[in-house]
């Protein structure tokens, strides 16, 4: 927030999070029981914001933020024996929870506002078995790879004067 003759500012803002879980049953185990589950759940959640404010005879702000996300679940399965009187779950998942908001506002006679936001979401589950597994269950072998995403970008530019300019961009880029 600024005031005076010329009002300048700028916000930047930037959070990463790259969480990767891996359940790995290795090649010669053994394996059993009534009911055998195998999970890898990944949990991926940031957000980043950023905001600024003029005022004076001439403003100008520049807020920016970005998001990056990568989130990894994986179940492997190698040269293993898996035996269960009942049912046998090899799950992986993945779960991203983004946001990411930006917004200048200004309030001089000559303003000049621009707000910037990307975000880019990359997320990967899988369940590997490998050729030599052997897995048997007197009911049921299920096999699940899930991944959900929730993401919101918004950029605010609010600009106020006798003479302004203002210029947003979102980029949200989920892969």
């Amino acid at each position: 927030m600024g005031g005076g003759f010329v009002s300048s500012s700028n916000a930047l803002t930037k959070s990463t999070n790259t969480p990767t879980v891996i359940t790995r049953i290795g090649d010669g185990a053994i394996l059993g029981g009534n009911n055998i589950i195998i999970t890898a759940e990944s949990l991926g959640n940031a957000s980043a914001s950023s905001i600024n404010g003029g005022g004076g005879l001439v403003s100008i702000g520049d807020a920016e933020s970005h998001l990056d996300i990568n989130s990894t679940g994986r179940v492997e399965i190698g040269s293993a024996a898996l035996t269960a009187g009942h049912d046998i779950t090899l799950r992986s998942s993945t779960s991203v929870y983004g946001t990411v908001l930006a917004g200048s506002v200004g309030g001089g006679l000559f303003d000049f506002a621009d707000a910037d936001v990307s975000a880019v979401i990359n997320y990967e589950s899988t369940v590997d078995i490998g050729a030599s597994a052997d897995l048997r269950a007197a009911h049921r072998v299920t096999v699940d790879s899930v991944s959900k995403t929730f993401a919101s970008a918004g950029a605010i530019g609010d600009s106020k004067g006798l003479s302004s300019s203002a210029d947003t961009s979102a980029l949200l880029v989920i892969g």
